[in-house]
């Protein structure tokens, strides 16, 4: 199937969203601590491809969504999709303010366990966490590992406003079936990349990396909230951006 430069174009509209979906430091450790544990690649395959469905499922939904509204009426379906920029806007800022106070009760350095991390990320209260919730994933199963990333995908807070700004941009643009649903795949794999790549390096390297992935997972694990404080300035800025420059 031949595609369009138009397809090519929009896709790189969708870029932005797809590197800020693959800044996801949780689901990046999740991955390693699967692959760190039993049948590991396999166990960690299967939550990336857990969590690329989900991504695609948000991105389809919302494209199919916005392109019936702009078929109906494109400036009110306009008009909605910069007041809803504006709104992620707000969204991502008071996120980052909350994990700016965390990181001031947690310490100097910021640094917090995972289960304060999962409830900024996550956006709802995880009171009953501990710091060993990670460790626990030694204990999910194969098939498990597929249905932890259908969830992680759909409850990490910012992959929603994420996954709908990029469908709304399939959405907005007249592309044909085919089209929209390889743009929606190979958007959704560049924001996999996260899980994808220590997953890639760990069958190409095999036990050689056991190392590197632990410190790498103490890397992420030690920095999860300035992490979150950061991405989620960007992102509110970019939204802010984004929603002042449709209005004008």
């Amino acid at each position: 199937m031949a595609t369009s430069a138009l397809m090519w174009t929009t896709l790189a509209d969708t870029l932005a969203y797809a590197i800020a979906l693959a800044i996801s430091p949780f689901a990046i450790t999740t991955a390693i601590v699967l692959l760190l544990g039993d049948r590991g690649p396999l166990r960690a395959s299967l939550f990336g491809v857990g969590w690329w469905t989900t991504l695609f499922a948000i991105t389809m939904l919302s494209w199919w969504l916005v392109d019936s509204a702009d078929e109906e009426n494109p400036q009110d379906t306009a008009d909605g999709i910069s007041i809803g920029k504006l709104v992620f806007a707000g969204l991502f800022f008071l996120l980052a303010a909350i994990a700016w106070l965390k990181r001031r009760k947690g310490g100097p350095d910021g640094a917090q366990a995972p289960a304060e991390y999962l409830e900024t990320e996550f956006g709802v209260p995880t009171a009953s966490a501990k710091p060993g919730l990670l460790d626990r994933l030694d204990g999910v199963s194969v098939l498990g590992c597929f249905g932890l990333g259908l969830a992680q995908g759909v409850i990490v807070f910012k992959n929603i406003p994420l996954g709908i700004s990029a469908g709304a941009t399939l959405g907005t643009e007249d592309l044909n079936i085919p089209e929209t649903f390889l743009a929606a795949a190979i958007f959704t794999l560049i924001a996999s990349i996260g899980v994808i790549v220590p997953v890639t390096v760990a069958l190409v390297a095999g036990d050689r990396v056991i190392g590197p992935l632990r410190r790498a997972r103490e890397w992420i694990e030690a920095h999860l909230t300035p992490i979150s404080i950061v991405l989620f300035a960007v992102l509110g800025v970019y939204y802010l951006y984004e929603g002042i420059e449709s209005v004008l």
